[in-house]
């Protein structure tokens, strides 16, 4: 019986396991939607409308423009701040026809162009060949500026508004405007993150369900009955930080720091196995990152550290790959693949495994202030048992909505599917779980005091399993302090 302990426990562990998992994917999640300063441009099919037309509306009012060099690099002026891109297409492409037109004007407002039309790549290579036509034009120098920063080239971008800033005779409001504009890169490559600080109530905080199980039967009556742990229910204090930090090595290249902590303070303990369920986990991923307008991609080694029942559970290394893609304005297509060596010290409770994992998944940005999301998650825990070896797959569903007084909720739900791999003393057949778990969050950014706030969350999770020990039922609330930066 000695023997067989480590495998319950293990099974314990692996369910908590996936709590942290959870929490730490609702964490990010949320620093996501929260914290996402990407500007999207409006991608547009943009085509010239047939033959030249040779007008321009402006406020309503309807302007011929005459097929001269004049007149068309007015119109192309009037176009581009009125950001009217089919008239710009038409207008340029009236202009190079002409025997003296403005090179560095013609690949300008193509650049803008293409880079409505979601064409980063293009745009910066049409704006940069602009510049070299014309290396002292303000404008040119301004628009270059702007479509570096969505490109995430963060040091030329600055370098290009600074040249701005040095050109003779630039009016005070432009002058100010690219203040705000070096100020937003600034800011881009500042400690970035969120931190909470939460009271609350969770209903079993030992993962337990109170049934009775018979532990000896004789000609199929059972003799000698056993009552399971029942569920102890705690309030809480709760903490969560999640911080990053992007150092811009030469253009796209990039060092990213992310460090996460999060941990739980229980008041009450219990008698079973585990009795101080208070934990706490810290992650940091330092790594590789490629980004550009349109994709993103990680490369990092990570460590993590897990302590409860007042000693480190286990430590843990391992190397994550990840790759935005952004298909269109709204739509972001995401992968992860992620490989870990979980180790502990204490071996004769825990055993050192290795979990390989992978998660991809699609977020859709319904309007502005709605964005909704779906994955995929599959996992594999490789124990020396078998029995505690496992692979799951999770389904996670989500949805961010902000209203116009600036109150948000924050849904996540998803389903799991766990089978371990081989049969123990507690069971003829291998175990098999099934959990359900929503976690919602509803924030008040209005109500805050030093941009301080408010935000109620809530948590459910059913966990079904072919073993007795396993099924459980968990309610958890909480009102938390948040602050973004």
């Amino acid at each position: 019986m000695k023997k067989n302990l480590p495998i319950v426990l293990l099974g314990l562990c692996s369910t908590a396991a996936y709590a942290i998992d959870d929490t730490k994917t609702f964490l990010l999640t949320d620093v996501y939607f929260q914290q996402e300063t990407k500007e999207h441009t409006p991608w547009q099919a943009i085509t010239p409308q047939g033959d030249y037309q040779g007008y321009i509306e402006i406020d309503g009012q309807r302007y011929q423009v005459d097929n001269d060099k004049e007149s068309l690099e007015l119109a192309i002026y009037y176009a581009i701040n009125q950001q009217q891109w089919d008239k710009l297409a038409e207008f340029v492409a009236a202009y190079r026809q002409l025997p003296d037109y403005q090179v560095s004007l013609a690949l300008m407002a193509e650049g803008l162009i293409a880079r409505q039309q979601g064409h980063t790549t293009s745009a910066v290579s049409l704006l940069e060949e602009a510049k070299k036509h014309n290396p002292y034009d303000s404008r040119l120098l301004l628009e270059l500026g702007r479509v570096y920063a969505e490109d995430y080239q963060t040091n030329a971008a600055r370098a290009s508004f600074t040249q701005v800033l040095q050109t003779p005779a630039i009016p005070d409001a432009t002058k100010q405007r690219i203040g705000s504009f070096i100020q937003y890169l600034d800011d881009r490559q500042k400690w970035k993150g969120v931190v909470s600080l939460g009271y609350g109530y969770q209903n079993n905080i030992n993962q337990a369900n109170g049934y009775t199980s018979c532990a000896f039967y004789f000609m199929n009556t059972c003799l000698i009955e056993q009552q399971l742990e029942k569920p102890v229910g705690s309030t809480f204090i709760q903490y969560q930080a999640a911080l990053s930090k992007i150092i811009e090595l030469k253009g796209h290249h990039k060092l990213e720091i992310r460090p996460l902590l999060y941990g739980t303070q229980y008041r009450h303990k219990t008698s079973g196995a585990i009795r101080n369920y208070s934990d706490n986990m810290i992650n940091l991923s330092i790594g590789y990152r490629y980004q550009n307008a349109q994709t993103s991609f990680t490369l990092a080694p990570t460590i993590e550290r897990y302590y409860q029942d007042g000693q480190t559970q286990y430590w843990s290394k391992g190397l994550s790959v990840g790759l935005e893609q952004s298909l269109t304005p709204r739509l972001l297509l995401y992968l992860q693949v992620e490989g870990k060596r979980f180790s502990s010290k204490n071996k004769q409770y825990y055993s050192d495994y290795t979990q390989y994992s992978s998660s991809t998944g699609v977020s859709y940005g319904v309007t502005p202030s709605t964005s909704a999301y779906i994955g995929y998650d599959y996992d594999r825990k490789k124990y020396a048992e078998s029995a505690a070896s496992s692979i799951n797959h999770s389904l996670r569903l989500g949805l961010f909505k902000s209203f116009e007084n600036e109150t948000y909720i924050n849904v996540m739900g998803i389903y799991r599917d766990s089978r371990y791999g081989g049969k123990t003393f507690l069971s003829p057949t291998p175990r098999h779980d099934k959990q359900k778990i929503l976690i919602a969050a509803v924030g008040f950014p209005q109500w805050n005091i030093y941009n301080i706030y408010p935000e109620l969350k809530f948590k459910r999770v059913i966990n079904d399993s072919n073993i007795i020990f396993y099924p459980y039922k968990q309610s958890e609330v909480s009102l938390n302090m948040k602050y973004i930066f």
